[in-house]
């Protein structure tokens, strides 16, 4: 009983995971500057870094994951 509890309480954390606040930041930013004729990709980079380091940054969510793969695509840069 107090194994499952546990279990479905660990599932409804992951499920509302609290998105990566540097990724976030680093992808509006991105964005914007594309938005603007500029090039975004420093900071397309920046939130790969953070996406890739999540005992420093923290995880990221699926949605940003996601987002990251069409955004570097878009700058030629791995992820």
């Amino acid at each position: 009983m107090i194994r499952t509890l546990a279990a479905m309480l660990l599932i409804a954390g992951a499920a509302h995971a609290k998105p990566n606040a540097t990724v976030n930041d680093n992808l509006n930013a991105a964005d914007g500057l594309f938005r603007a004729g500029q090039n975004g990709c420093s900071n397309v980079s920046i939130a790969i870094l953070a996406a890739n380091n999540p005992t420093i940054y923290g995880t990221a969510t699926a949605q940003q994951r996601s987002e990251l793969q069409r955004y570097a695509k878009r700058c030629g840069l791995r992820f």
